[in-house]
């Protein structure tokens, strides 16, 4: 499954994901071609957020994703003010699971927005979707 649609600025995405029997794979999000957020990719601890193909953090989940569970998922990307000197902004990306905060990456040095692609992959695992959404953040 794959899911690409242009935008700009601060975006989010959300989604229930309920992992099948025999999961193998992972769920994978990108913001604007540069930021990508994966969780699970093969072990359903593990939580990553990359930074133009370059891994900015990485996440260990405190409880396990278990199959025949239906998980509510929320990924946001928002650029905000930076508090470095010399810096203007900052990009922050956040991943909730069931309303819990899991992860946070804060990159000092956002990448220019000017592939502004939101897109949703899905691979080599058994996950259904639903209830999907793309909003903007307040």
């Amino acid at each position: 499954i794959e899911f690409m649609h242009y935008v700009r600025g601060d975006i989010g995405i959300q989604f229930d994901a309920m992992i099948m029997p025999g999961h193998t794979g992972g769920i994978g999000v990108f913001f604007n071609s540069f930021y990508e957020v994966v969780i699970g990719d093969n072990s359903d601890r593990m939580l990553r957020i990359y930074k133009n193909r370059k891994l900015l953090k990485l996440s260990r989940l405190k409880i396990p994703l278990v199959t025949d569970t239906i998980y509510s998922i929320k990924i946001e990307r928002i650029t905000r003010a930076s508090n470095i000197q010399n810096s203007s902004q900052e990009a922050v990306i956040s991943i909730y699971i069931d309303d819990r905060l899991v992860a946070t990456a804060v990159d000092p040095t956002p990448l220019d927005d000017n592939y502004p692609v939101l897109g949703m992959r899905v691979w080599n695992s058994k996950v259904q979707i639903h209830n999907f959404m793309v909003y903007y953040p307040e």
